[in-house]
């Protein structure tokens, strides 16, 4: 449904319109094997990556934002946010959408961008930047090592805010400068 709805927004859209391709991943434990073949080539690739690890954990989470919620609105005291009328409804719901293999997977967002930095080293050449969104602050650590590891030639990483909602862009390529600038100007970028 995700790819569907991409796709009609990007065929809404005459610039985007045949300078974006959707595509579907069928088996969950592969991000980029099988989706890139040998002969493509991708300017970037987008991920915004299942951030917990279970259903519990989601859960877990919202009911958090919702006590986090309940507490500001009384401290400013507004009826905005009604925590009794909360409590009455019985747990609240998600805070966010989508389907269960899009919001959680075993090892949540950590795992999931790990196996994402592996398989990018499978078809370094072929993209030009590889991004994901990191909603856990406390993972940048691990990533950062692991993409020096895998002796990726640049990392950026871009922050981002929405109330008090903070995450982050990070981004590598493993092309150096020299071939960046060739693929950018429609050189050959090996």
């Amino acid at each position: 449904m995700s790819v569907k709805s991409a796709k009609l927004l990007v065929d809404a859209n005459p610039s985007l319109k045949g300078g974006i391709q959707c595509r579907l991943q069928k088996n969950p434990d592969h991000i980029f094997t099988g989706m890139i073949n040998a002969n493509a080539r991708f300017t970037f690739t987008m991920c915004n990556p299942p951030f917990h690890a279970s259903m519990a954990e989601a859960t877990k989470g919202s009911e958090r934002k919702v006590r986090n919620l309940a507490a500001n609105a009384r401290k400013k005291g507004t009826q905005r946010f009604d925590a009794q009328t909360v409590a009455k409804q019985g747990k609240p719901s998600l805070n966010f959408g989508g389907q269960n293999a899009e919001l959680w997977c075993p090892g949540g967002e950590a795992a999931f961008i790990r196996r994402m930095i592996e398989q990018s080293a499978e078809c370094k050449t072929q993209c030009l930047w590889f991004t994901t969104m990191v909603s856990k602050k406390e993972n940048l650590d691990a990533i950062y090592k692991q993409l020096k590891a895998m002796n990726v030639d640049a990392v950026r990483t871009i922050e981002m805010a929405q109330g008090q909602k903070v995450t982050r862009v990070v981004c590598w390529t493993f092309l150096d400068q020299a071939k960046r600038e060739a693929w950018l100007s429609g050189g050959s970028e090996s």
